[in-house]
Formats: C-alpha cells, sequence, structure tokens
C-alpha cells in the first residue's frame, strides 16, 4: 500500500493513533473506502511495541463511526484465513463470515469476506 496515495484519494479515510504528547510516535492506523453506500477496511496495523493494548480496535471503531455518520450501510474486509488473531478481533466488533475467496492472496491463501451491517448500529460504537 502507497500510503502517501490513500491520502490523496477523496474515498479514502485514514484513522490514525499516535502517542499523545508529541504525535511523532504512530502506534496504529486503519485504513477504510468509503463508496457509495458501503465501506471497506483495507489496512489495519499496529506497531509491534503497541500490539495487544486494543490500538487496532481504537482506530477500527473510529473508522465505524465515521461510516455511520456519513449514513453508509455496511463495512467488509477481506482476512486471510490462517489470522486467527484478526478473525477474532473483527467478531469481537460484530463482524461476521460472509463467504469465502479461494486463492484470494497472491500466495494462493484463501480469505474469509467478513461484513458489519450498520443499520442500527448505534454511533457510540
Amino acid at each position: 500500500m502507497h500510503f502517501r496515495s490513500e491520502l490523496e484519494k477523496p474515498y479514502s479515510r485514514v484513522w490514525v493513533l499516535s502517542d499523545d504528547e508529541t504525535d511523532q510516535e504512530i502506534w496504529a492506523f486503519a485504513v477504510f473506502w468509503m463508496l457509495f453506500d458501503e465501506a471497506q477496511l483495507l489496512n489495519v496495523v499496529v506497531d509491534l511495541p503497541y500490539r495487544g493494548g486494543g490500538h487496532a480496535q481504537r482506530v477500527i471503531r473510529q473508522g465505524v463511526n465515521d461510516a455511520i455518520r456519513a449514513g453508509l450501510k455496511r463495512i467488509s474486509l477481506d482476512v486471510r484465513t490462517t489470522n486467527t488473531a484478526a478473525i477474532g478481533l473483527y467478531q469481537k466488533l460484530g463482524f461476521t463470515v460472509r463467504h469465502v475467496r479461494k486463492s484470494f492472496y497472491s500466495n494462493g491463501e484463501d480469505s474469509y469476506l467478513m461484513a458489519l451491517d450498520l443499520e442500527g448500529v448505534a454511533l457510540t460504537f
């Protein structure tokens, strides 16, 4: 992913979590595309020293709140079927597996297409 080009796309939203004092250290970020009535979560990254602190959940929740405010109906994402930690996080946030995409990744690995329907989801998500 070319981070700089994401910032220039009108449909791209990037949520960044940094240190509170200087904003010099990026702890985590999430990239969403918001198109038509749906958002797609493209990428969630947490810097290694900050993993396990709930930071991925925080940036994802910000994106979900942004999508709700924009009146979008759903957020979808693809995750490797072997990435059990990410799958557990997404399920905790209410995402469900909709189907398997065979050989989705360049190495032939399958993906779960997961989605979160936003109708009735409160903004305080």
